[in-house]
């Protein structure tokens, strides 16, 4: 997810969605520790190229061939460049573990098509990769999941689980909402006033062009 800011100096708009996504992923982080035994935790573009290859999200060929396509440092740390694929977090528990964790802040009930990128990512991992064994899903949601989700094959065979996590926007990013809202509001209300004042004088320049014309043609 991609981390959105919003800079009361400057005249910008955000994507509340995506904001209220990515603060979720952050809430997740801190609360799964509450809920597993976990040895390291990593946001997405955080992820360390070892894990990646471990968990078998990329294969250790392609990792010459990934960096040197996007020019990057491929012994940078942090310098995960991998498209979205569904994965918002990656954590290894003290039993060895590797949760890959997909997280869904909906209002709305959570159907296949929200987890088609999770499942297919998961699914490649869990039949290539060498270690499948240790390797599990994670859906970390606010809103019901569907009955065709908890009847998959992943599910049933415990691939993925699924964690309900409540979850509130804090009052710092409901304010910002309501600043960006109101200086929204104000620009069009600006733009208005300068229509109505470009209109009226447009149209006084009409009429007195008529009002010549009239004055010629009467002569």
């Amino acid at each position: 997810m991609i981390k959105y800011e919003y800079y009361e100096n400057k005249n910008c708009y955000i994507n509340f969605n995506c904001v209220k996504g990515y603060e979720y992923e952050l809430y997740v982080k801190k609360k799964l520790r509450d809920y597993y035994d976990i040895a390291e935790i990593y946001m997405w573009e955080e992820v360390p190229d070892d894990l990646l290859i471990i968990s078998g999200i990329i294969q250790s060929d392609d990792l010459d061939i990934i960096k040197g396509k996007y020019r990057r440092n491929k012994y940078k740390r942090n310098s995960n460049i991998l498209l979205d694929t569904g994965i918002d977090i990656v954590f290894t528990t003290t039993d060895n573990h590797i949760y890959l964790v997909q997280c869904k802040a909906y209002n709305s009930i959570i159907s296949q098509k929200h987890l088609s990128g999770f499942f297919r990512i998961l699914l490649d991992t869990y039949i290539i990769d060498k270690n499948k064994d240790i390797i599990r899903g994670l859906i970390v949601h606010t809103s019901e999941i569907s009955d065709i989700i908890k009847e998959s094959y992943c599910y049933k065979e415990k691939i993925i689980s699924d964690l309900y996590l409540p979850f509130h926007l804090t009052a710092s990013l409901t304010s910002r909402k309501r600043i960006i809202f109101s200086k929204k509001y104000n620009k069009f209300n600006n733009l208005n006033i300068f229509n109505i004042i470009y209109m009226l004088n447009i149209n006084g320049i009409i009429l007195y062009i008529i009002y010549i014309l009239n004055l010629y043609l009467n002569k």
